[in-house]
């Protein structure tokens, strides 16, 4: 390794606001994923880590913006309009 760095709180918290904040959910597959393993290796390299690279496979995922979760019984089922998957829940 090139250098030596030391975390703190402060670096911490910028890249955990990064990662959940602004580039948000990852699911596997998904464009945002993309951005977090970019962002993640391009901070490899500032800290001089040799060998650093991403391997590229096809992920054979689920879509997330096709899910519906409706909830009730007979004539009262509503659409749950706040619902969303969990990842590698069963099932989907």
């Amino acid at each position: 390794m090139a250098g030596q760095n030391n975390a703190d709180a402060s670096i911490i918290s910028q890249h955990w606001q990064t990662l959940c904040g602004e580039i948000g959910p990852r699911f596997a597959g998904s464009e945002n994923e993309q951005r977090a393993a970019d962002y993640i290796e391009q901070h490899f390299r500032a800290l001089g880590l040799d060998n650093v690279g991403q391997h590229r496979f096809v992920f054979p995922g689920w879509d997330f913006s096709h899910c519906a979760v409706t909830a009730g019984h007979g004539e009262r089922m509503q659409p749950v309009k706040s619902a969303r998957p969990i990842c590698y829940s069963p099932g989907t």
